[in-house]
């Protein structure tokens, strides 16, 4: 739903407004973090490192690969991560120009953990200052990936760096911020993933930090701008949309947890607080928490879409830079983050509440690999005609809801769900970011989710971006025989599958009958893929960002398809108006004897997709709200085959799909032993599993 800003509202800021005065000087940081300019400088600490690039060559990419390897030759910890240490990255773009950027990995990271954007304040060594803020002991202890923005050097006529300068220039400093972000997003030695994106910018860093915020706020996650003076008040009224066809109201900026951190409160540090409170739908009655006065987001406001959640509070503190720069500062503002996370949606905007998957005491997600489960290594696959493959200790999580649990003391058998990751993805984050697990909390089963196979190279093969090296792990999936660097993941899942069912905690809790599929991006790709691949243990199949022709499929057994596409994914473009979804269609409607749908249609051309008709919707079975449903039944209404397009949604699956997708697939089940395929209890009667 769309947030209003009042007449009311909008008035309180432009009053705030009116009362302002001259901003406050920028708050001087204490003189240790300071560096003279009387000197050629060197890093204050840390060696400054670098990471090799990789090429497309496998060759290029093997001592990346093999580094994965233990002493005896083995990938045992198969997801480490080689790196760690301070490292200087490359940042060549015509539009950022002396611009240094650094990245810390602490070691013993982990792959998708939280990354920090920390703008670090003029005069001042980097390095010293992660120490110093108490950033680098909290990143260390939590795994937090974090990028240090820096200002300009201040240099002799022959380039030497003298010092660290201060941070001008309004344009460039939002370009580099911009760039910054971007590079990141390359993945360089540690895989990052934006949905945990957070930024803080201190001192003479802290107004660029909430202009960004202000003009990108769809970017992070959250974001604290400590030692503001008000600069970006001024940029409130243009921020703000124009007025809708009803009088005196204006639709809502974009949510994101905001912290504003002041020396002296003034009319223009107030003005944005009113700002962020409207953009944040929070209460409006003020409390303390963490020593900030803090505007609770309101869980009863309207959000703009179902998907989101009214999540993202307004932080408030009057103090001086000096009293926030230790450890526990740095602690709190990362338990604050740490909450919330911006997980790909309708427009890239969905913000909503995070649970730490790593907390076994206290929560419902259990961690396992080829050697805590199985006792050996995962086989990936022969390699060559002259020797085998290599073995892989694979992991994944199961999410086990309490709601499961009570089924199971009741002595019912539950569902369970495989749930892929999308490329650059883990199966640490998949179920909270797609809302497969708010399904499962209320339907009561569970999921299982894998980590794909990891590789060092350019994603998607781009070994280059603007300049700047890709050089990083790839996680993604191969459903097809293995090479030198990459294991056949099928032979991962026989396992988990064979686990699951014959010496998990749950093995005789499951429902053998009741087993289902689901992936968003490249784990939609897969999603279709063990559909085709391995019919024998799914009853059905919801793969979501990705069309798939079915070509080469195992048809000995039915497997039910739900497929979800969004009309605004940059990534597969065109959702299930292209040339392959029209394959889709006449590949699920052949196999499963003639397909149609309530108004008797069964062909793709007898469709339209993408919004292109009357109304502004397509020509469809069904439109429910954003869905437009495409729903193939065969001659006894069983659905066999359903499309989905959402209307507005990116390269995302999000709750309210899930929940579509769970309708269609829980009615179906598959003998364990026969491999027919029943709906609603009864046999499917396609020519397979009706044996005629």
């Amino acid at each position: 739903m769309t947030r209003k800003i009042t007449k009311k509202s909008a008035k309180k800021i432009a009053a705030v407004l009116a009362a302002a005065t001259a901003f406050s000087a920028s708050p001087v940081l204490p003189a240790s973090l300071t560096i003279q300019a009387n000197a050629a400088i060197a890093e204050a600490g840390g060696t400054l490192l670098t990471i090799p690039a990789t090429g497309p060559e496998s060759a290029a990419q093997l001592p990346f690969h093999n580094a994965l390897k233990d002493a005896n030759g083995f990938f045992t910890d198969y997801y480490q991560v080689v790196y760690s240490g301070y490292f200087d990255i490359s940042m060549s773009y015509d539009d950022v120009t002396d611009r240094d950027l650094r990245m810390y990995i602490p070691e013993n990271s982990r792959y998708s953990q939280p990354t920090l954007y920390l703008m670090v304040p003029g005069n001042t060594d980097p390095y010293q200052f992660m120490e110093d803020s108490g950033w680098k002991a909290v990143a260390d202890k939590e795994k937090i990936t974090v990028y240090l923005l820096m200002p300009q050097r201040i240099k002799d006529a022959a380039g030497n760096t003298l010092a660290w300068g201060s941070w001008e220039g309004e344009k460039e400093v939002m370009t580099y911020i911009a760039k910054a972000i971007d590079t990141a997003g390359q993945r360089p030695g540690i895989q990052t993933v934006s949905y945990c994106f957070y930024g803080v910018g201190y001192g003479d860093a802290a107004d660029y930090m909430t202009k960004y915020t202000m003009q990108n706020p769809s970017k992070l996650a959250g974001v604290f701008s400590i030692g503001s003076t008000g600069q970006g008040a001024e940029l409130i009224a243009q921020m703000q949309q124009k007025p809708s066809a009803e009088e005196g109201v204006m639709t809502s900026q974009v949510s994101v947890p905001f912290g504003i951190v002041t020396e002296a409160v003034n009319a223009q540090t107030d003005a944005l607080v009113e700002y962020f409170k409207d953009a944040n739908k929070t209460v409006e009655t003020a409390s303390a928490k963490d020593g900030f006065i803090y505007y609770a987001p309101d869980e009863t406001a309207d959000t703009r879409y179902p998907d989101s959640e009214p999540v993202a509070g307004v932080y408030y503190q009057a103090a001086p830079v000096s009293a926030c720069m230790n450890e526990a500062y740095a602690q709190n503002l990362f338990d604050i983050f740490e909450t919330v996370r911006r997980y790909p949606g309708y427009l890239n905007t969905e913000l909503r509440a995070y649970e730490d998957v790593y907390d076994y005491a206290n929560n419902n997600y259990e961690y396992y690999t080829s050697m805590s489960a199985l006792g050996r290594c995962t086989y990936g696959g022969d390699i060559h005609t002259a020797w085998d493959g290599e073995w892989y200790n694979r992991e994944w999580w199961l999410y086990v809801p309490d709601s499961a649990k009570e089924r199971m003391n009741r002595g019912e058998k539950v569902e369970t769900l495989f749930l892929f990751m999308g490329s650059n993805g883990y199966g640490d984050e998949v179920p909270q970011r797609t809302g497969w697990d708010s399904v499962a909390d209320k339907e009561g089963f569970i999921i299982v989710s894998p980590s794909g196979h990891v590789r060092h190279q350019g994603n998607f093969g781009n070994f280059d971006r603007n300049g700047v090296d890709v050089y990083q792990y790839c996680t993604n999936w191969r459903p097809e025989n293995a090479t030198e660097i990459i294991p056949n993941d099928l032979l991962m899942i026989d396992d988990i599958y064979l686990w699951l069912f014959n010496a998990s905690p749950y093995a005789g809790n499951l429902d053998m009958s009741r087993v289902y599929a689901s992936g968003q991006s490249a784990g939609g790709r897969f999603a279709h893929a063990v559909a085709k691949y391995r019919p024998q243990y799914f009853a059905a199949s919801a793969p979501s960002s990705w069309v798939d022709a079915g070509e080469d499929a195992d048809t000995s057994s039915d497997v039910a398809m739900v497929v979800m596409m969004g009309q605004k994914d940059s990534t597969i473009k065109g959702a299930l108006s292209t040339e392959e979804a029209q394959k889709m269609f006449a590949a699920y409607n052949a196999r499963y004897g003639g397909l149609k749908d309530s108004a008797g249609r069964s062909a793709w051309s007898d469709f339209t997709f993408m919004q292109e008709t009357e109304g502004g919707k397509s020509v469809c079975t069904e439109n429910e709200g954003t869905f437009n449903k495409y729903i193939l039944k065969t001659s006894g209404g069983v659905p066999m085959f359903t499309g989905l397009e959402v209307q507005g949604l990116s390269h995302a699956t999000v709750p309210t799909e899930c929940t579509f997708a769970w309708e269609t697939m829980s009615r179906f089940s598959k003998d364990p032993a026969t491999k027919t395929l029943y709906y609603n209890g009864s046999v499917v009667d396609t020519p397979v599993s009706s044996g005629k």
